[in-house]
Formats: C-alpha cells, sequence, structure tokens
C-alpha cells in the first residue's frame, strides 16, 4: 500500500519505550509518518520525542497538558489523521508490545477491509513472555465483552489496528462517548453497526519492553460497566471476516 501512512501513538510516561518503537518504525518504511499523543507524561517522554524529532522529520507531537486518558488521546490521534489527509492510520501501544513489522501485512489487508484488528485470539496470534493473570485478564474481559455485545469478533479489545481514513471520517469520531479501553470496543462496534468490513490480522502480543503497565483493577471494572451499557444499545449486527 502506496498511500500516506500515518502510525499514531498515545503516550503516557513511555520515555524508556518510545525511541526504540520510533527507530523500528522508521526501519521499516522511512515513508510512515508518526504521531505521538503524549497524556502530559511526567518522565521525560516529551523531551525523549523532541530530541527524536531532529533525527526523525516524519515524527510528530500532540503534547497534551492534562491527563485526559487512552480513549481520548487516541481519538484526538485519529482526528488528526483526517484533518491532515492521510489515506490510512495504524493505531498501536508505545510498550513494544505490538511488533511494528506486522505494520505492512496489516496495511495490505485494507485492500480487502476497512478495519484490521491486531488480533491474539485467532490461529497463530497469542502471547510472548506476558505474566499469567495479564493473559487471564485480557481473555476475560475480552469473552464478556464478545458476549454481553455478540459481536462475531475474536478480539475486540485489541489496541493494534489498521484503517482507512473514509473509515474514520463516516463513523464521526467526535461523538464517541467512551474513554479508556472502551474506545476500541466503541470502534469495532460502529464499525459493525454501519456495514464496514473487519478483517483480523494474528498477532503475538507482548511483554512490555520497559516500564510498569496501566492497566488496573479500577480500569477493568469500568470497563465492564461500559460494555453493560453498551449492550443496552446495540441494535444492529454484522459478521466479521478473516484473511
Amino acid at each position: 500500500m502506496d498511500n500516506r501512512v500515518l502510525v499514531v501513538v498515545p503516550t503516557y510516561n513511555e520515555r524508556e519505550n518510545i525511541g526504540l518503537l520510533v527507530e523500528q518504525v522508521g526501519a521499516i518504511n522511512p515513508q510512515f509518518c508518526m504521531l505521538v499523543v503524549d497524556d502530559n507524561s511526567k518522565d521525560g517522554t516529551v523531551q525523549e520525542v523532541v530530541k527524536l524529532q531532529s533525527k526523525y522529520r516524519n515524527l510528530y507531537t500532540i503534547i497534551r497538558n492534562t491527563r485526559e486518558g487512552l480513549g481520548s488521546a487516541c481519538r484526538e490521534g485519529l482526528l488528526y489523521a483526517i484533518k491532515e489527509g492521510f489515506d490510512a492510520v495504524v493505531l498501536m501501544d508505545a510498550d513494544l508490545s505490538h511488533a511494528p513489522s506486522d505494520i505492512p501485512k496489516m496495511l495490505e489487508l485494507l485492500q480487502s477491509y476497512d478495519l484490521v484488528i491486531g488480533s491474539r485470539y485467532v490461529a497463530g496470534g497469542g502471547f510472548v513472555d506476558v505474566p499469567f493473570i495479564r493473559v487471564v485478564n485480557s481473555r476475560v474481559s475480552n469473552a464478556i465483552a464478545r458476549g454481553l455485545l455478540r459481536l462475531p469478533v475474536n478480539d475486540i479489545t485489541s489496541g493494534f489496528r489498521a484503517m482507512k481514513r473514509n473509515f474514520l471520517e463516516r463513523i464521526d469520531l467526535t461523538t464517541f462517548g467512551y474513554e479508556g479501553y472502551s474506545f476500541y470496543i466503541e470502534l469495532t462496534l460502529r464499525a459493525f453497526a454501519q456495514g464496514f468490513k473487519i478483517g483480523e490480522f494474528p498477532i503475538q502480543f507482548r511483554r512490555r519492553h520497559s516500564g510498569r503497565s496501566k492497566i488496573s483493577l479500577k480500569i477493568l471494572v469500568d470497563t465492564l460497566f461500559r460494555v453493560l451499557f453498551l449492550s443496552r444499545n446495540n441494535k444492529r449486527r454484522a459478521p466479521v471476516q478473516q484473511p
């Protein structure tokens, strides 16, 4: 896929990881642009990104003065992609749990799909060196969300996604009402509601390279309650497709 590509990376205290991620994405394709949406980090993440910009001219930043949450950061990055006219957008974590080497394969699948989800729960997908409790939490929360929403997609909580611009324009990101990991669920649900083609690509989700996970019990409980609310309003469904 030769169109303009933007890789959107939300960050909060990821100074130890962001340099390596930028380097790996740049090595895959120097033409890729990358946008770091920082959520008021306190560890010097922004300063590290500013230093990297002297070497990587396609690296951009949105620096927020207050911590507004993961979902808000994702939404702001995707709206930036629409505004700047990018043809395809990749959303991924900053901690190297998502492999940048998967990006070209996911972009290639956008020839057939509007949204491609990097899935841990299809054949060939899985976890690498991830703590057992984290795997259990992920599987349980994903299964609950799938069951309540009755969506035939295997990994609706994945934060690794490739999307076409026209898809992002039509789902109206400005009206999204959910934050945190619920953002990914709402994104998937809206894609189904509007009949977009969704594919899943198998990924190996790895233990974060450095630092501590941002997931907490409070986040998991909050996500569950938001899924319960979404399930009450879920009226229309569409079949998922896998490459």
